[in-house]
């Protein structure tokens, strides 16, 4: 779960309510088209904005899902791929798991939940993407991007903007 919240930037609810059949390994693709309804434990309901994103998962979350479905009791289409007992998706008991892995590698930050990926997608895809692609795969506008998950360094920042630099010199010339 941690991992496709990595590769994705979707919230904790969406992945939860995600089933077996919703994940095409071959494509490494996920559409995201619903979350459990927040404060709720199995209530599904549409996104947050009401937008369906598209997921790209990395090869390494592929293999691990591979594995977690052959070991799994409840590995049918239909099943939740992330349960504790087939019926209903798990809980935010992830919560305590991320924070006992953060604890594992030594970061005590009891603030950080798994929602924290959701930024670090944003920041990170700044290497390569515009925010206009980082706002399509999270599902907000670009205001809200800027606004709440896009925290770069100053070199994150300048290399994004970089083309813009150009574009203000070629104009700059005339």
């Amino acid at each position: 779960m941690i991992l496709i919240l990595n590769d994705t930037g979707s919230r904790p609810g969406e992945v939860r309510a995600l089933t077996r059949e919703n994940i095409d390994t071959h494509k490494r693709f996920v559409p995201i088209r619903q979350g459990v309804e927040s404060g709720t434990i199995d209530k599904i309901k549409g996104t947050k904005t009401g937008e369906v994103k598209a997921g790209f998962l990395s090869i390494r979350t592929i293999q691990e899902l591979d594995i977690w479905r052959a070991e799994s009791r409840w590995n049918e289409d239909g099943d939740y791929a992330f349960t504790a007992n087939g019926k209903a998706p798990v809980t935010n008991a992830i919560v305590k798991a991320f924070r006992r892995g953060l604890t594992a590698v030594g970061i005590d930050n009891k603030d950080w939940t798994p929602y924290w990926l959701r930024h670090s997608f944003g920041t990170y895809a700044l290497e390569t993407l515009n925010e206009v692609e980082i706002s399509a795969l999270m599902g907000n506008g670009v205001t809200v991007l800027r606004r709440h998950y896009l925290h770069p360094d100053d070199e994150t920042l300048y290399r994004s903007a970089a083309d813009v630099q150009k574009k203000l010199d070629k104009f700059r010339e005339k």
